[in-house]
């Protein structure tokens, strides 16, 4: 009924939405900033992997005619890079971008390095060493560091088994999420990863004869 001022008086006005349709609008909003956040994750998790090969960047100290930087991460094991005769001598890697790295192996060809050290830098510019080896045995180190970010690797060759620079093969970076996991009968044992940290020195002994290795 109208009223004396044209006001109407509505006693059960219509719902914008019905029950049902706030509780579906409600899931989608949640749904939609649940995956929004994990985006985001995700999204920072792969700008923090270490960049794919063709991002990369190398230079040498000196290198022999044919056996250049680039040759030490072309995936074959036939080539290398062979540094200048005279020591120290070193090679570069420049990601491209900063990652978060969290070890590096590398596959020493003949002559290899016995003394030699692994440098980080974000700039280029600033140092800081990651790893040193004053008595290597050649062949291939595995080296595990607690994960830090950086963009340029430098590995310093400071003498080579014939005194005469040495010969890489292969140099990998790897990242946070490709740290080994050492498993020995199906458990972790995180102290079994001393084989593959390089030097000749430390070793792990498994206390069971039958003890099956999983790396």
């Amino acid at each position: 009924m109208d009223g004396e001022n044209g006001f109407h008086t509505v006693e059960n006005p219509p719902r914008l939405f019905p029950r049902s349709g706030k509780a579906t609008a409600w899931c989608w909003l949640v749904l939609g900033l649940l995956l929004g956040l994990c985006g985001c994750k995700s999204i920072q998790t792969s700008r923090m992997r270490v960049p794919a090969l063709r991002h990369w960047v190398l230079t040498a100290s000196a290198s022999v005619d044919g056996y250049g930087p680039g040759q030490a991460v072309d995936g074959q094991t036939n080539t290398w890079w062979r540094s200048g005769e005279s020591e120290p001598q070193w090679i570069q890697v420049d990601m491209g971008r900063t990652a978060m790295v969290g070890g590096f192996s590398l596959q020493w060809g003949d002559p290899p390095a016995v003394s030699y050290t692994i440098s980080t830098s974000l700039d280029g510019v600033h140092w800081a060493m990651a790893h040193d080896v004053s008595n290597g045995d050649g062949g291939w180190d595995q080296v595990r560091l607690e994960a830090a970010p950086a963009r340029y690797i430098r590995v310093l060759v400071r003498r080579g088994r014939q005194g005469t620079g040495a010969s890489l093969v292969s140099l990998e970076v790897l990242g946070l999420w490709d740290q080994p996991v050492v498993t020995v009968d199906g458990d972790r044992r995180p102290e079994a990863a001393v084989m593959l940290d390089g030097p000749a020195d430390t070793v792990w002994a498994s206390s069971s004869r039958s003890a099956v290795l999983l790396v």
